[in-house]
């Protein structure tokens, strides 16, 4: 990124930045039973995705409601504004009885600077919500594993390799080795996948607003941005 931003008033070179639909997300480890659907929703509600995108990314990317982008054909507008409120957060945790000496643990991968730092931010802003983070980091193959062997709370990971609704499916699928908030229950893939056995673009997207719907009530994910290519 620093590379890209100095090409920028470098003579001779010409810069571009392109919006992807390439995604970054935080999974949950929904096995956890103190990492429960209202606590998944406070902790989302206090990352202040626009700080990432602004300081970190100095602008280079859009925060993420979702696995599919504002712009994408298949988003469902419905889920707009997309919410960061961390008053309501220390709310809803207090309602559940967090434990605010519990320490949990953020999986990132060594090598990877945006999202080493983008931990550090998220672990301050869960912080001023009265949770406790301690990043990790390892190389992305022990972190895969780790994840999957469920041996963390949180590990930070991007997806979105192409512009299919259905893309994202395969991290919400039971026994799938990318499932990696480990979920048991296929509610998610399943409407997502009704959507891809569909023809129409109409047909299409009723499933695809319920599969978007559905990852926003729950939060077995976190979304986070989806961040530009720099060229």
């Amino acid at each position: 990124l620093a590379t890209c931003q100095a090409a920028k008033y470098t003579q001779g070179i010409v810069t571009k930045s392109v919006p992807t639909v390439a995604y970054q997300y935080m999974a949950m480890n929904t096995a956890r039973d103190y990492l429960t659907e209202d606590v998944r929703h406070a902790i989302s509600l206090a990352i202040n995705r626009q700080v990432i995108v602004d300081q970190l990314l100095q602008g280079e990317a859009r925060i993420a409601i979702g696995p599919l982008a504002e712009d994408h054909p298949y988003f469902d507008e419905k889920l707009l504004p997309i919410e960061y409120d961390p008053e309501k957060a220390k709310s809803m945790l207090e309602a559940a009885g967090w434990d605010s000496n519990r320490e949990l643990q953020v999986l990132v991968s060594t090598g990877n600077e945006v999202r080493e730092k983008s931990a550090i931010l998220i672990q301050q802003d869960l912080q001023k919500i009265g949770v406790k983070v301690k990043i990790e980091t390892y190389d992305f193959t022990t972190l895969l594993q780790m994840l999957r062997e469920g041996k963390e709370d949180f590990g930070l990971l991007g997806g979105g390799s192409n512009i299919d609704p259905n893309e994202s499916s395969v991290i919400v699928k039971p026994h799938d080795p990318r499932n990696y908030s480990l979920l048991t229950d296929p509610k998610w893939f399943e409407l997502a996948d009704e959507g891809a056995s569909k023809v129409t673009k109409e047909e299409r997207k009723e499933w695809y607003d319920a599969y978007q719907l559905a990852l926003v009530e729950d939060q077995p994910y976190i979304w986070l941005y989806h961040q530009n290519n720099l060229w």
